[in-house]
């Protein structure tokens, strides 16, 4: 039985090798392509006339924070729920704060980015947000950071 030249069985490997690397570096790049584009259509607003992103939500000491964005129009909000319970919360956008109480509006003008803070029990760890607009719904979760 002859064996294969180290030359050859060199070339084999650098083949195999150059192929495994393109799968995955062709992979990798549609996974991130796709990820960034259904971020930006949703930050940026898909040409519909509600476009709104949660763009996070996170839970320090007492506090639900929630960062957000409008799109190509303005939102007016009507109330945030947390964990399905009615909640009065802080808005903060162009350095001015408002009070969401759920039975007054607030409009936030188009390509705004927004903060949302509600008070919670100090033992909730985690939580689903809903933030209800007079266009549609938002909802998010929101998990306790240190």
């Amino acid at each position: 039985m002859r064996g294969v030249s180290e030359y050859i069985a060199a070339l084999i490997m650098t083949i195999v090798t150059l192929v495994a690397g393109t799968v995955i570096f062709l992979y990798s790049y549609y996974v991130i392509n796709v990820y960034t584009d259904a971020f930006s259509s949703r930050a940026l607003g898909s040409g519909e006339s509600f476009s709104v992103a949660i763009l996070a939500s996170y839970i320090r000491g007492n506090q639900l924070i929630v960062i957000g964005s409008t799109g190509a129009s303005s939102a007016t909000l009507r109330a945030v729920y947390v964990n399905e319970t009615l909640r009065i919360c802080a808005l903060y956008y162009n350095y001015t704060s408002y009070l969401v109480t759920g039975s007054d509006a607030v409009v936030i003008p188009y390509r705004t980015a927004f903060v949302v803070v509600c008070n919670l029990p100090v033992t909730s760890s985690n939580a689903v947000v809903k933030i209800v607009f007079d266009e549609g719904d938002v909802v998010a979760k929101a998990g306790r950071i240190i």
